[in-house]
């Protein structure tokens, strides 16, 4: 009897474990919510890259904490064609997919994406965007259209596809817009926080009026453009190389580089004592204004009618052929220029009536010394006693001004470890306005 009972009693047990066992496994199965990844390259890479326990075989399970609370999937350089399956990651925040020439398609974004890179791909559209994003770059596709930009974005970078527009309005927290290379043939009106402007070969005639008080980078070369608007008073640098300009407007105090060449200006504006860059080739200039001292880079070849210069003071690269320059006012501090004839007008060639400095012979250059040179992390200057008061400048290869200090000991001990290596020019100018230039490598 006590056999038969506990031989029952197994039975039932046995029964509920199976039961308990099977209930178990129903919910877990339930729990779980697959679906197909279709690409079988972006399926493979989910499972090598920390989600094996998240697939099972090209499916993803959309309920797996791994997959809800990944926060960064860059799937660049991977040849896959669709990313089907990347909305279920929702809490992603930067979605990189670069340099996939093969990706023709980005189902809908997770609603909290902040970045959205997909550069070099062979995108023909983009999901809607998240009112989260604040940086878009989709440029080297061929998008005909963008569409409608979160408020958030600051960046967008979407040169070099086939936009023939812009979403109207541009969101109001936007700091950078990079659109060149589009046959845009128009901008709409750039709102106020924008700092950086780069819309070259862009098909444009104009660019919007008023240009943001902000803006520090203006870059609107190889377009159709007939007249600037005002700069703002914050403009580091203008580069409007080949367009249809007869005119600049007033240069801001602020500005360091000016590229216009290649355009049909006939004069100048006033040169902002801030410039060290001025590049006006391929004009048609009959005069030049007075060169300001931080100007350093003068590029001004290829104008037949410019005849005469004016006083030449710190110019360091000098390119002026294929002008009808004979002899400069003075030697300045020309380091070099192309033709690298230094003739000082005299009254022998002196054959346009150009400014002549005449009796006045260019002495009083200061002397400095530098050690060690090659330099690493720093290097001694030493100049003489007349020469305190005077400005150091430090110049980098392409004609920036890296630092600055006013020299007021016999004896500087001036730091570079923040420089990066290669060749730089050290210029001391003394009070009297005389200048002296020594080569600095640092290493």
């Amino acid at each position: 009897m006590n056999f038969i009972m506990v031989k029952a009693f197994l039975f039932r047990n046995f029964r509920l474990g199976v039961l308990l066992f099977c209930l178990f496994f129903s919910c877990n199965t339930l729990r779980a919510q697959f679906v197909l990844i279709p690409d079988s390259v972006f399926s493979s890479y989910l499972y090598n890259s920390g989600l094996s326990t998240a697939m099972h075989v090209d499916s993803l399970d959309t309920t797996s904490n791994l997959v809800l609370t990944l926060r960064y999937l860059n799937t660049s350089y991977q040849h896959i064609s669709s990313l089907e399956g990347v909305q279920y990651f929702k809490g992603l925040d930067s979605l990189k997919c670069n340099s996939d020439t093969t990706l023709v398609y980005i189902p809908a974004l997770p609603k909290g994406l902040r970045i959205l890179e997909c550069r070099n791909d062979s995108l023909v559209s983009l999901p809607a965007l998240p009112d989260s994003l604040v940086r878009l770059v989709c440029e080297f596709n061929v998008l005909n259209s963008l569409p409608p930009l979160p408020a958030t974005l600051r960046t967008i970078s979407c040169y070099n596809n086939n936009l023939t527009a812009l979403p109207s309005p541009l969101p109001a927290s936007l700091n950078a817009l990079y659109c060149s290379g589009n046959p845009l043939g128009s901008l709409p009106a750039l709102p106020d926080s924008l700092t950086i402007l780069s819309c070259y070969s862009d098909n444009l005639s104009a660019l919007p009026a008023p240009l943001p008080k902000v803006l520090i980078n203006l870059i609107c070369s190889k377009n159709l453009i007939t007249t600037l608007p005002a700069l703002p008073a914050t403009l580091l640098d203008l580069d409007c190389y080949s367009n249809k300009l007869t005119a600049l407007p007033a240069l801001p105090d602020s500005l360091q580089s000016l590229n216009c060449g290649y355009n049909t200006l006939t004069s100048l504006p006033a040169l902002p004592n801030s410039l060290t860059l001025v590049n006006c080739q391929y004009n048609n200039l009959t005069g030049l204004p007075s060169l300001p001292d931080s100007l350093f880079q003068l590029f001004i070849d290829n104008n037949p009618n410019l005849l005469c210069l004016p006083v030449l003071n710190t110019i360091l690269d000098f390119e002026y052929f294929n002008t009808g320059i004979v002899c400069w006012p003075n030697l300045g501090n020309v380091y070099v220029s192309n033709p690298d004839t230094l003739n000082v007008c005299d009254s022998a060639n002196n054959t346009h009536g150009c400014l002549q400095i005449s009796g006045i012979k260019e002495t009083g250059k200061p002397v400095i010394g530098l050690y060690p040179n090659p330099a690493k992390n720093f290097f001694n200057l030493t100049i003489e006693q007349s020469t305190i008061g005077g400005m150091l400048r430090l110049i980098d290869n392409s004609g920036k001004q890296v630092f600055t200090a006013k020299l007021g000991m016999l004896n500087s001990h001036i730091e570079t470890a923040n420089l990066a290596a290669g060749q730089y020019l050290v210029m001391v100018c003394n009070p009297q306005g005389h200048s002296a230039v020594s080569k600095l490598i640092i290493q």
